[in-house]
């Protein structure tokens, strides 16, 4: 909202620059100068030479509004809201205009400020100014709304409406607090009414979208996170947490509405960069990388590189991610998470002492990130470096305390270096992390290990239940530590079934050596071996 703010703020600056010229204080030589600088755009210039006339006078109050929307410009905001200060001290009483001016303005500014009661105030001057000017009234419905005061919001909003019915701003506005009221109904046909106003309002279609989403309508909130992204793609953080959820239930409406987006713009390589994004999200890996590559030829971009090398990772095509995330590492090799990207697949292509070498390089870009310290702590178990792994994944623990995995790998490394009473200690920890309101990742490893056969079971069923991802190979480890040899062949084989393709993950794994030497497992490996290597080869290469 802030940042909304200071765009409204800049577009009434440019209008102020050029008002009330015929007053006495634009008179003078440095005046006339920084208003023609002004109107050039050339705020560098027009300070100048304000400057210049506050220096020789010190209260010409226009001089100091002028100043003041320089300044905020600059985003200068407490330097400008001083000098909006003087601007009201100086300016002649009787040019009750120019002082409404001053004071909208230093209300703008207190509320980029977050001082949303000095804002208040100033907007209630601006009304007994002018009390018939609809935006004085938008602006104090701004503030209360800042403050959360929702029905005084709506009060000053319905006093636009009655000045100004077709003001889409206090429409929108009405319409979200409807909504925040749950008066679903009555919040859409005020959005309704505003866009007949005007289609060029992001918040009406972010708000309208998020609406439609709690009534469970995800064609119409699929159509409206699409004009909403339409109008500003620099905003898509919510929209995109609101485009996941339409793809859970309505992939083809949001789809369709994207690609018909994409036809509509077809040099613009956004919309095929986010249809890419939400293919790879759905885990349809090809058409990900089909429409990601589409982006790629439009406009290159590291980050595209980067999510084309993830999804030829996930489908076991490493030789073709790692040519992708080095042309990612090409653009830009100081952003940590492309090593740790390369590190992954480097692992599936050539062991782990290759990933332990990139996971450091991706600490050394970034020392703060618990994970990729739980990361090469993994790695560095699986080598059987169990020393270097405590020390890693202790360092993890201290960054991200809430992390399962953590505590669950680290109670293997504690046990293989004999301190089962450090092990039994985290695997308590992994338990208590992972069982918090959410599906189950290891804390059924943990419970078997403290001993709790059946309660691991229950968790691991639990894990299957919800189709969590990966869990058919987490069950065939457990039931292989476990000594249940059919059952992990079973879930071995489901995991294969479902796509899972880490051979070289499979080799390292000691959870699975149980089952490794069964004539069965070889066979099963061998059989999904070469079914892999068939789909590999049918995957369009586009790099």
């Amino acid at each position: 909202m802030k940042r909304l703010i200071s765009i409204l703020m800049v577009l009434l600056a440019l209008g102020g620059t050029l008002h009330a010229q015929s007053h006495k204080g634009y008179e003078s030589f440095n005046m006339q100068r920084a208003i023609a600088h002004l109107q050039q755009d050339d705020d560098e210039g027009a300070y100048n030479y304000l400057m210049r006339e506050l220096d020789d006078n010190p209260k010409n109050g226009y001089a100091h509004l002028q100043m003041a929307w320089v300044l905020a410009r600059k985003g200068s905001y407490q330097t400008a809201v001083d000098q909006a200060t003087l601007a009201i001290k100086y300016i002649p009483k009787g040019d009750k205009e120019s002082v409404c001016q001053a004071y909208e303005l230093r209300g703008r500014l207190y509320y980029s400020l977050e001082d949303y009661v000095s804002g208040l105030n100033d907007f209630d001057k601006c009304v007994s100014f002018e009390p018939d000017n609809a935006e004085y009234y938008n602006h104090r419905a701004d503030g209360y709304s800042f403050l959360d005061q929702k029905e005084k919001a709506r009060q000053e909003s319905l006093k636009v409406i009655k000045l100004d019915p077709n003001n889409a701003k206090a429409l929108t506005r009405l319409g979200i607090i409807a909504f925040g009221q749950e008066k679903f109904e009555e919040a859409i046909r005020y959005f309704d009414r505003s866009e007949q106003v005007t289609t060029d309002n992001f918040p009406l279609y972010l708000s309208r979208a998020t609406v439609y989403l709690d009534l469970k309508n995800y064609d119409a909130a699929a159509r409206d996170v699409v004009r909403a992204l339409a109008l500003d793609k620099n905003q898509d953080r919510y929209l995109q947490w609101m485009a996941h959820n339409i793809l859970q239930h309505s992939k083809e409406s949001l789809m369709s509405r994207l690609m018909i987006q994409a036809n509509k713009e077809p040099s613009n390589f956004y919309w095929p960069y986010q249809i890419g994004m939400y293919y790879q999200y759905c885990d349809d890996y090809a058409m990900a990388i089909e429409w990601l590559a589409k982006a790629n030829n439009l406009q290159e971009s590291e980050t595209t590189f980067s999510h084309i090398a993830q999804c030829y990772y996930e489908l076991g095509v490493f030789d073709q991610a790692l040519k992708a995330i080095d042309k990612a590492i090409e653009r830009d090799n100081t952003f940590a998470p492309f090593y740790a990207t390369k590190a992954d697949i480097c692992y599936e292509l050539m062991g782990v002492d290759s990933s332990i070498a990139l996971m450091d390089q991706a600490i050394a870009l970034a020392p703060e990130f618990g994970w990729y310290y739980h990361h090469r702590g993994w790695h560095k178990s699986l080598k059987k470096d169990y020393e270097g792994a405590l020390e890693d994944l202790t360092a993890s623990v201290s960054l991200i305390p809430d992390y399962a995995y953590n505590y669950s790998v680290r109670g293997d490394c504690y046990h293989h270096l004999g301190d089962e009473a450090s092990a039994r200690r985290d695997y308590r920890k992994a338990i208590e992390c992972d069982t918090i309101d959410s599906v189950p990742t290891c804390a059924y490893y943990a419970q078997y290990y403290l001993g709790n056969e059946e309660e691991a079971i229950r968790l691991l069923n639990k894990s299957l239940e919800s189709k969590e991802r990966g869990a058919h190979y987490d069950a065939a480890c457990l039931y292989s530590e476990m000594g249940k040899k059919n059952l992990a062949l079973e879930h071995l084989r489901k995991a294969f079934e479902e796509g899972w393709c880490r051979f070289r993950h499979l080799e390292l794994d000691s959870d699975l050596d149980n089952i490794r030497q069964e004539p069965e497992y070889k066979v099963l490996v061998k059989e999904y071996k070469a079914k892999h290597e068939e789909a590999v080869s049918k995957v369009i290469r586009l790099y």
